[in-house]
């Protein structure tokens, strides 16, 4: 079962506009993860989070650069809504290594600034 590339940028926005829902904050936020699923860094989204999809994919608008609170080797991510409910998780990697988020460096040391290279979402073809 293959999806049409209108139906795939539906899927796409469908998803990643669920984390503009909420009135918990005025955005929802992206956490960075370590290998043990510990928090390195909270991260805060833009409003909207994303840009509309093109090609299937979703591309993340500006997303505000943060402090670590843990140090250790970021390895996943979870995006939440407005009102820190779940949305979606996934794969962290250093610029180019493929990860649907991308940091310039995966090793995170509390204090350290961490920020995000890139971030997309990209609907089942």
């Amino acid at each position: 079962m293959t999806h049409t590339t209108a139906v795939r940028n539906a899927l796409a926005d469908l998803v990643v506009d669920r984390l503009d829902q909420g009135t918990g904050a005025a955005h929802g936020h992206l956490e960075i993860l370590g290998a043990d699923y510990g928090v390195l860094a909270t991260l805060d989204l833009s409003n909207p989070a994303f840009g509309a999809a093109t090609g299937g994919v979703a591309t993340a608008n500006a997303i505000a650069s943060a402090l670590a609170s843990a140090t250790g080797i970021a390895t996943m991510f979870r995006l939440r809504d407005r009102d820190d409910v779940l949305v979606l998780s996934g794969t962290v990697t250093a610029t180019g290594g493929g990860g649907e988020v991308t940091l310039s460096s995966t090793s995170v040391f509390a204090g350290d600034t961490v920020n995000v290279t890139a971030a997309q979402y990209t609907a089942p073809a």
